[in-house]
């Protein structure tokens, strides 16, 4: 009888720790510095307007005609929700 209920607790047990590890890898990485999934067109955006210290969401879109920045709806996006969000 104890050795039924030591086999069934093992088995919930490891059924348990089954879920936390299926729910774990489910997550995703949110970075802190910007709220969204790290290394998103979102994330890019918003940091791209801290670390650059734009003035305003108009400024957002000034390197549009620089060939090495990849500027598109998402990144824009990101960008103007940093001045939305109360700033560090």
């Amino acid at each position: 009888m104890n050795l039924q209920k030591i086999a069934i607790f093992i088995s919930y047990l490891i059924f348990g720790i089954g879920l936390l590890v299926i729910r774990i890898g489910e997550t995703r990485n949110i970075d802190p510095r910007c709220g969204y999934e790290e290394g998103t067109e979102l994330c890019n955006g918003y940091l791209y307007a801290k670390v650059n210290e734009l003035n305003s969401a108009d400024n957002c879109d000034d390197e549009a005609d620089d060939p090495e920045m990849n500027i598109n709806d998402e990144l824009l996006k990101g960008c103007r929700n940093y001045f939305t969000h109360e700033k560090d």
